[in-house]
Parts: structure tokens; sequence; C-alpha cells
């Protein structure tokens, strides 16, 4: 069954909205289907052909990476072969171990380099001197059997510093950061490190860090006039999420004083970060604060940077982390602030 084609395209997102800012980090969330991915990789084929550099496309395991190959059903760049962008015949594939590469056929050179981010240790001493534009899709992970990697945040760090290097300084290039992600949730290893606040600025930026919604209003409108964005809006209640792009998967447990009767149970120590853990005398709730009772000196490490010989391990704790989880699933853990329940989301990586 067939519908007529007359889409405005006034509707999608167009990144070059966001790079005229001309920010290092640039954090883009909102509307599935609004263009995010395809204005990036347009850019990217832009950028190519004006430049003759190429763009790194980010994502956060390898099997993610599939579509950088030949077959014309998975081709990463399938869209802009639809539309004319550029030609599948001008294309060549190759893939080196955890480096994937799209080449131009004439010139021989990079046009898009997928990597894995879950590589990032065994690329930091790869060349890519010859980027200067990355992208780094997915960036928010949705409920599914996709975890952040531990220590996720640093991982990206060091593989935007592996690509840039001091390039600024001895090319005279800048290699800009655009994050692409849809509504999935606020708590995220990247909200909680850049410490992005709950504003209502849009674009919110400070320095050389822009975060930005796209405003959905024009998109909605030929969204909801479709067959499938009726169905949604009438069925299924998802249309803030998957039409408005609000975030879906936010649960605050947020307290504001610790209840009567609680219980001290541990400290645990955090890339360097302290936190305490209490119980209620029915052990029905437990409760994560900065609170820390100084009197109480055994402290368990959640990562081997925070081992010191004072310090237990974590395994000597495995079964408060465990207990914590199954709190967590109930709702039944709650947090003295929103930064520890993004913290806490960023640990439990860990112990998947």
């Amino acid at each position: 069954m067939k519908s007529k084609k007359n889409t405005n395209k006034n509707i999608f997102f167009d990144v070059r909205d966001v790079l005229k800012h001309n920010c290092l980090i640039n954090m883009i969330y909102g509307t599935r289907g609004i263009g995010k991915t395809y204005s990036c990789l347009k850019y990217a084929i832009e950028n190519f052909k004006e430049t003759k550099m190429a763009s790194i496309y980010i994502r956060r395991y390898k099997d993610e990476l599939a579509g950088f190959n030949t077959n014309a059903e998975k081709n990463i760049l399938k869209p802009l072969i639809l539309n004319d962008i550029i030609k599948a015949d001008d294309l060549k594939f190759k893939t080196l171990k955890d480096i994937h590469t799209i080449y131009d056929k004439k010139s021989e050179k990079a046009i898009l380099v997928g990597l894995p981010l879950s590589k990032a240790v065994i690329l930091k001493s790869n060349d890519f001197s010859n980027a200067n534009f990355i992208i780094f899709d997915e960036f928010i992970i949705d409920k599914s059997n996709y975890h952040y990697i531990p220590d996720e945040f640093i991982s990206f760090i060091n593989m935007i510093e592996t690509i840039s290097r001091l390039r600024e300084l001895t090319q005279g290039v800048i290699t800009p950061v655009v994050m692409l992600s849809n509504s999935a949730s606020r708590n995220n290893p990247y909200f909680l490190n850049f410490n992005i606040p709950i504003t209502n600025k849009n674009p919110y930026i400070d320095d050389d860090l822009l975060v930005f919604k796209p405003d959905p209003t024009n998109f909605v409108k030929e969204k909801v006039n479709t067959r499938w964005g009726r169905f949604i809006e009438k069925h299924t209640g998802m249309q803030k999420y998957l039409f408005d792009g609000e975030f879906s998967n936010n649960t605050y447990f947020i307290f504001d004083k610790l209840p009567p009767k609680t219980k001290y149970i541990a400290t645990l120590i955090y890339l360097n970060k302290k936190i305490g853990v209490y119980m209620d005398s029915d052990y029905n709730e437990m409760y994560i604060t900065d609170k820390i009772n100084k009197e109480y000196k055994i402290i368990f490490s959640l990562t081997k940077e925070d081992q010191t010989p004072d310090i237990l391990q974590i395994k000597n704790c495995q079964k408060i982390i465990d207990t914590m989880k199954k709190k967590y699933d109930k709702g039944k853990l709650k947090f003295s602030n929103y930064n520890l329940q993004i913290l806490f989301t960023e640990i439990l990586t860990i112990f998947k």
C-alpha cells in the first residue's frame, strides 16, 4: 500500500543551525525522525566535497557500525544515495580491525570513518589527522539490551582527544563534535559529567558546550496527519516522547531529608566521589546521599582507580550493590539530589 509523497523539507533538523554557534561539543536531542543523523551525514558529505577531509562517525559498539558495508539495505549512506547527495558507484568500503572506512573511489580519500567507542583504548595510537568533523550517534541509551560501557565518559573524552590532539595548533583544524540522541532520559553520563542543568534555554550554551532540542512543532503537524501518527496519538500515549521529543525514561526518586530511624550501612567511593548509603528501619527503602558518616571507617571502592590500602574492593560489598539494584528497579532507592541519581545509573553499567 503506497501513500502520496508530499514532505515539507523545512520541518527537518539542519545541523548547520547548530554549527553556526562555533562550539566544540554540540549535544542534540529530541524528536525521532526529525533528521538529526541524516543532516549530519549530509554535512559530512558536503564537508568532504569542499575540504577533502573525512568525518568521524562514532557508535558505542562495533556491531552498531554494520552500516559501513556495501549492502544496499544496510549502507549507512543509503538515504543520501536515494536523494542523489552522493552516488553509490563513487564509494569504496574497507574495514581494518575496528576502523570502518568509506572512501571516495576517485581520490581514494576517506569520506566517513566509523569507530566503536568501546575500543577507544585500542584506537588511541591511530592517526585521524585527516578528519575535521565528529558525529557521535545515540549517545543516550534507551531501555534496551545495550548498556553504557564502564567509565564511558572518560572513554569518550579520550577518543575525542585521540582524534583532535594538538591539531588546532599544528594544522589550524578545529574538530567540532555533534552528539545525537532521541529523548530517552536525562539520566546519562554526559548530562552528569558536563553538568547540564535543567533549563528552558534552547540552545543552552556554556562556553564551548551547546545543548539543543530542535523545535518539533512543524514536524509534529506533519506527523499527526499520517495514519501512523494518528494511531500513535490515539492508542499508545507515546506521542510526547516520539513526536514532541520529551524525555521518556525519567524516574525521579528524590528525597528532601532522611526519614527518622535510618541506619548508615556503607560508604562507597566512585571516581574519587564518596557516597553515603542508608537503610530505613524496616529494610524497605534505601537512601543515597552526599551526607557521609565519617565515623564509619569502612569504605568500598567501585573502580580500581579508587583503590587504596585502606579501602576495600567492591567485591567485598557485592551484597549491598545487588540490594541497591533490586531497590532501584522497584522504585525504593531514593536520592538526595538529581545528580546522584544520574551517577548511580552510571555505576550500574559496571555491575550490569
